[in-house]
């Protein structure tokens, strides 16, 4: 018995539907109306990374400027209580055990 090659139904209506379209619908302003959508998007998103560095970069000049009186002030109170909390065996204890629990140790297990 020898096989007999059929073109399938659907490649037929397919085809059928793209002249439909090319006939009755207008495409060719699509494609300017995709560039101009791409460039927008390239804009928004120029304008987005602008503004996260003209944000984050000043707030790290400022944390790291020496003459920040309030940064230092801060650094020097945690300091202190960093201190503070390791002078006592039970203090030094508990880091561990908050430390195991933020850190779990799932490479021991």
């Amino acid at each position: 018995m020898d096989a007999e090659i059929v073109e399938a139904a659907p490649v037929r209506r397919r085809a059928a539907v793209a002249k439909h379209v090319e006939k009755h619908l207008d495409t060719s302003g699509i494609t300017g109306h995709a560039a101009r959508l791409g460039a927008e998007v390239g804009q928004a998103d120029e304008k987005v990374e602008a503004h996260l560095h003209q944000k984050f970069d000043h707030d790290l000049g400022r944390i790291s400027d020496p003459e920040d009186k309030a940064g230092a002030a801060a650094g020097a109170a945690f300091a202190a209580q960093m201190a503070q909390l390791f002078r006592s065996p039970q203090s030094i204890q508990q880091a561990f055990i908050l430390n195991e629990i933020i850190n779990r140790p799932e490479h021991r297990w």
